[in-house]
């Protein structure tokens, strides 16, 4: 959305898949994995000792059945030592919380950019069991795009692209179809 909102001239259409830009209002409840990997040192541990990031919250809270080994092995070569896993450290204690700092100000940036394309067409395909991204985040999406097909995956948790592949492929080109 960052390079979207940037370039907007160049963008014909927009597919959303269980994400936010929207600056929160006030606290944000937080899925019990997530609170763990902010928390000061219990953050280090699970994330940096364990893998927790991918072990925990990927594998366990993101997704409804077990991914096969070629998919995990695949999560889990980016960031093969403590060293490496740092910056997903990083990433899980700036996930916005609350209406304040960096993270959230650039949400509200983006989000007013984002009215330079509220008349594209527009596919918004969401996993209804998210743990982090819910109903009120999809209802946002709803209101920025208002003539968008929305597709609701009901099974789905947070990595919906391993839950229902197939379904998000039969989507994609059928929008990008009517497209021309």
């Amino acid at each position: 959305m960052y390079w979207a909102t940037r370039h907007h001239e160049r963008i014909a259409s927009l597919v959303i898949l269980n994400t936010f830009i929207h600056r929160p209002t006030g606290p944000v409840s937080m899925p019990l994995p997530l609170r763990m990997f902010r928390a000061p040192w219990l953050g280090e541990f699970f994330v940096k000792m364990l893998h927790g990031l991918v072990e925990i919250f990927l594998f366990k809270a993101g997704v409804s059945q077990p991914l096969s080994a070629v998919d995990r092995a695949a999560y889990l070569a980016p960031h093969p030592t403590r060293a490496s896993r740092t910056a997903a450290l990083k990433f899980a204690r700036e996930f916005p919380n609350g209406p304040d700092g960096a993270v959230a100000e650039l949400e509200e940036k983006l989000h007013t950019d984002l009215a330079k394309l509220s008349t594209r067409p527009a596919l918004i395909i969401w996993a209804k069991q998210d743990v982090v991204m819910g109903e009120a985040e999809l209802r946002l999406w709803e209101r920025d795009f208002p003539r968008a097909k929305v597709v609701e995956l009901p099974d789905a948790k947070h990595f919906l692209q391993e839950e229902e592949p197939q379904r998000i492929i039969d989507e994609l080109l059928e929008f990008l179809s009517a497209q021309g």
